[in-house]
């Protein structure tokens, strides 16, 4: 997705009040900066879409669930609220402060399906701060070019790999939820 900057710069707190009063406009916020989004393409969706569904069919029953991109994700260590694509929380979910529970602080995999406005940043900047997350075990970065994932595991407390998978048939393994599924999954019948 796109983003625009808002000039001024806002607390977390009233980035969250201006966020949920808003209607049908999201924004990510960065350091006291707002950042507007934009809404992506047919194929990024469907990937969601996609990714989405299978997360679900493979967590029931399990004590992790899948989640959709409207939720958002509070990361501390950068003053950053941010919209993955999806995300999978195990447990109950953690949430900012009591009220609205619309903001958590505890997924254990992030999902982002990179856009060719975002993809820098999502491989940078925001990679970076995925991983300052104590519980996120895994970051997924899902091109849109079939089939290539970006796959970065935490390997220690300061540790991560990183493994680029590509091709239909290649499993993507997430240990740390118990999940397993081939690359095309996600690129079922893409516009």
């Amino acid at each position: 997705m796109v983003s625009v900057r808002q000039h001024r710069t806002f607390t977390l707190d009233e980035y969250l009040r201006i966020e949920r009063d808003s209607v049908g406009q999201r924004s990510e916020f960065l350091d006291g900066h707002i950042w507007a989004m934009v809404g992506g393409s047919l194929t990024h969706s469907k990937i969601i879409t996609n990714l989405v569904g299978v997360l679900f069919v493979l967590l029931r029953g399990k004590p992790c669930q899948a989640y959709n991109g409207d939720l958002r994700l509070l990361i501390k260590e950068r003053n950053m609220v941010t919209y993955p694509d999806a995300m999978v929380i195990c447990g109950p979910p953690e949430c900012h402060r009591d009220g609205p529970r619309d903001t958590v602080l505890n997924p254990s995999v992030v999902f982002e399906v990179l856009s060719p406005s975002t993809g820098s940043f999502d491989r940078g900047d925001k990679l970076d701060a995925y991983r300052t997350i104590p519980t996120v075990k895994h970051v997924v970065l899902v091109s849109q070019e079939p089939c290539q994932v970006e796959l970065h595991t935490r390997a220690g407390p300061d540790a991560w790999t990183s493994t680029v998978l590509r091709g239909a048939e290649t499993m993507l393994e997430l240990p740390a939820v118990d999940v397993r599924f081939v690359l095309n999954d996600l690129y079922q019948q893409l516009p």
